[in-house]
């Protein structure tokens, strides 16, 4: 009796709900559940699926999972109604929201200049994209992530804030895989879709699921916490504005930056490293100063990792390779590498061996030149001697190799003509590095920088090959 009740209480209440809509209540228009429900999702058939839902409630009550159901049925059923006398037929959003469509609501969502509140009125009616949106989680694809972020134009609804901890904890893993995997997709536009999805309580989460992947006992994935740090500062940024610094976690940023320092001394490095063994000559002096305040640079490092260490050895080991012939004006420089110390007993041996190179071929120097000019005097047969020297000198260029002609062209200035020889020689010779470096002088001194770089890139690429 109770339930016959409450069933007609519900019934008598929607009928002066709809009675404006002179509902046809037959026993003729029972239907199921789940049939009704799909007929609610077409728009040209909400008539109808009131009148069955009216119907059903009637006469076949127990066709609901409960009265409850039966009535939030009828309430999405009417608000369907009253939405389309407020924004027509024709409005794509609207009809993506009856339609029940996730994908249909994103793609009209798209074409929303700017976030609009104009939808406001049918956000009880989105719980379809939160189911929709929830599964995604499940089967995380990042591509499909992002469609979502045209949800940012509906303003105030509350995406995130209507999944569970569970379901935060797994969205937060899947984004920082994506990061640590491959943040190809991981521009501005993405950061900034991401805050304005998930809000303070994506960034939260974010936080707490990153913990186990920082620590810097972890060497080999040093790089992939860096990537991490990186794009977690950027969605604080994007977030936050110019008072990121004020709430992002201090010990996340302090390490970031840590991080960002050590990488970019460890470029900087290799980078010099590399530059020289293919620097002209007469520039080699130039990188010394930068070469000293590397070193120096050294031990404010805090990561002291075997990459470092051998990044910076391999750079004191090149320069001992270019100055062990020549480069006295370096001593003239107030650059005394004999008061550098550092903590690394491999490196300390290296700079001590490069600093009394340096002296030796100084001090080697100085004797030749007090000897040339103690035992050079000029003399009649001497001009005779010099003469035909200059003439078996030319006679000789007539039989050297390419790469020996192209080296003598570049040494008296004939650049356009050593660069013809060397690229000649190149073709016969691509596993020469001196050949490849020789080039990319002539092609930098020529302002023909871009490929000035790609014979940069071969030479190191040989020297590399060569090493192993």
């Amino acid at each position: 009796m109770g339930k016959r009740k409450s069933k007609v209480l519900l019934f008598v209440l929607l009928i002066l709900t709809w009675q404006l809509l002179s509902a046809a209540v037959s026993e003729d228009n029972i239907k199921s559940y789940n049939i009704l429900y799909e007929l609610q999702k077409d728009p040209k058939n909400l008539r109808q699926a009131l009148d069955c839902t009216l119907s059903t409630v009637m006469y076949a009550e127990e066709n609901f999972p409960s009265q409850e159901s039966a009535e939030r049925l009828l309430r999405r059923i009417y608000s369907k109604i009253e939405l389309f006398e407020q924004f027509g037929k024709d409005d794509p959003v609207l009809l993506a929201i009856i339609k029940e469509s996730t994908s249909d609501l994103l793609s009209a969502l798209k074409s929303i200049d700017e976030e609009t509140d104009k939808y406001k009125n049918t956000y009880h009616l989105l719980d379809f994209v939160i189911k929709d949106f929830s599964e995604m989680i499940q089967t995380f694809h990042f591509e499909r992530f992002i469609e979502y972020f045209s949800l940012n134009n509906l303003k105030d609804f509350q995406l995130i804030e209507s999944i569970n901890g569970k379901q935060m904890q797994i969205l937060t893993s899947h984004i920082i895989d994506t990061i640590i995997q491959n943040d190809y997709y991981l521009n501005n536009t993405t950061y900034s879709g991401i805050v304005k999805l998930g809000k303070e309580k994506l960034m939260n989460y974010l936080s707490i699921q990153m913990n186990p992947y920082l620590d810097k006992k972890l060497v080999k994935t040093l790089e992939q916490q860096y990537s991490l740090l990186k794009a977690y500062i950027k969605l604080y940024r994007s977030f936050y504005g110019d008072q990121f610094e004020e709430n992002i976690p201090k010990e996340k940023y302090d390490y970031f930056l840590e991080l960002e320092e050590y990488y970019n001394y460890l470029s900087n490095v290799e980078i010099l490293s590399r530059r020289f063994l293919t620097a002209e000559e007469q520039t080699l002096g130039t990188l010394f100063p930068v070469f000293f305040e590397y070193i120096k640079k050294y031990q404010s490092i805090t990561l002291k990792t075997d990459k470092l260490n051998n990044a910076v050895l391999k750079m004191v080991k090149n320069a001992s390779t270019r100055f062990s012939y020549g480069q006295n004006e370096l001593l003239s420089e107030k650059y005394d590498l004999s008061e550098l110390s550092v903590s690394n007993e491999a490196i300390n041996e290296s700079l001590k061996n490069l600093s009394m190179l340096l002296k030796t071929n100084a001090k080697k120097e100085e004797d030749k030149t007090q000897d040339l000019r103690s035992k050079f005097f000029p003399k009649p047969f001497f001009l005779i001697m010099i003469l035909v020297v200059i003439g078996l000198i030319f006679l000789f260029i007539l039989v050297l190799p390419l790469k020996l002609k192209g080296s003598l062209f570049k040494k008296i200035g004939l650049s356009t003509k050593a660069l013809t020889l060397f690229e000649k020689a190149a073709i016969k010779h691509p596993m020469d590095p001196e050949i490849h470096i020789k080039t990319a002088q002539i092609y930098e001194k020529l302002g023909r920088e871009e490929e000035a770089m790609n014979e940069y890139k071969i030479a190191s690429k040989v020297l590399d090959m060569k090493e192993d």
